[in-house]
C-alpha cells in the first residue's frame, strides 16, 4: 500500500485509507495531506521501535549489512567511530586492524560498566581491555568506542550490521518497508491521532483497538516466519462411550 497521490480518497492508499477511516472523504482538507503524512511517519517509526521491542533479532526489514554505509574506516589512533546513519538496533560489528584479506574479528559490544579497567588507559594506543584479534566496543551517544585503538588508517576497516531508522514517508509511490499485509497499521494509528484531537473519543478508542489487533497479527506473524520448526496441528481424541 502506498502513500498515494495527493488528496488520494481510495481506501487502497495509505491517504485515501485515512480519510475514510475519519470520514473525511467528502472533504479533504479537513483532513489535510501535511497531516496525515506528518501522522503517518509518527506511526511508522513508533510502530518500528515497537516490532523491535517485541522481536528484536526476529524483524530484519530495515538493514545496514556490513556494506555501503555499513563499511566505515578506520583513522589511526582514532577510537571513536561515529554511527554510520540512524541506527536503532546494533547486530554485530567486525574489524579489521589490517586490511588484509580474512582478517576480519568479531567485536564484542559491551557495556560502559563491563570494563574492569580504566576507559581512560588508553594513551599511546595502549589496549584498555581488548586486543587486535579479540576487540571490544562500547556505544555511547551514537559512536562506537573501539578498543584496542587503530594503529594504521584501514579503508572499511568497520563493519556494522543492524537496524536503520525507516525513512520517512512523502512521495505517492513510497509505502512501508514491511509485509504489504500490515501496512495499514500506521493509517489506523495515525487516524486515532486525528480523531483524539478532534476529542471524537469513542472512534479513536475504536481505531485504537483496531491497532492493538493488527499489532499484535503483525508480531505473531514474524515470530513465526523465522521459526526453525513448523507448528504441528494435533486433533483431539473424543471418546464415543
Amino acid at each position: 500500500m502506498t502513500l498515494g497521490a495527493a488528496s488520494s480518497i481510495t481506501p487502497a492508499t495509505l491517504r485515501g485509507l485515512c480519510r475514510f477511516l475519519t470520514n473525511t472523504l467528502d472533504n479533504v482538507s479537513a483532513f489535510s495531506d501535511t497531516n496525515i503524512d506528518a501522522l503517518l511517519n509518527l506511526e511508522q517509526r513508533l510502530l518500528q521501535t515497537e516490532i523491535l521491542q517485541a522481536l528484536n533479532f526476529d524483524w530484519k526489514e530495515n538493514t545496514v549489512d556490513g556494506s555501503g554505509s555499513g563499511s566505515i574506516a578506520l583513522v589511526d589512533g582514532d577510537s571513536t567511530i561515529t554511527f554510520p546513519t540512524d541506527m536503532l538496533q546494533v547486530d554485530r560489528v567486525e574489524v579489521s586492524y589490517t586490511g588484509l584479506t580474512n582478517s576480519w574479528v568479531p567485536a564484542t559490544i559491551v557495556p560502559l560498566q563491563a570494563y574492569s579497567k580504566g576507559v581512560l588507559n588508553n594513551s599511546e594506543g595502549a589496549a584498555i581491555q581488548g586486543s587486535h584479534d579479540k576487540p571490544i566496543i562500547h556505544i555511547r551517544n551514537k559512536v562506537f568506542n573501539l578498543d584496542p585503538i587503530p594503529y594504521q588508517d584501514v579503508s572499511g576497516g568497520l563493519r556494522v550490521w543492524g537496524q536503520t531508522l525507516i525513512t520517512d514517508l512523502s512521495d505517492a509511490g513510497h509505502e512501508p518497508v514491511w509485509e504489504d499485509a500490515f501496512h495499514e497499521i500506521i493509517a489506523y494509528g495515525a487516524s486515532n491521532r486525528w480523531c483524539a484531537a478532534k476529542d471524537m473519543g469513542g472512534k479513536a478508542d475504536r481505531l485504537l483497538t483496531e491497532r492493538a489487533i493488527k499489532l499484535q497479527n503483525m508480531t505473531e506473524f514474524y515470530s513465526m516466519r523465522v521459526a526453525t520448526e513448523q507448528p504441528r496441528l494435533i486433533p483431539r481424541h473424543r471418546s464415543m462411550k
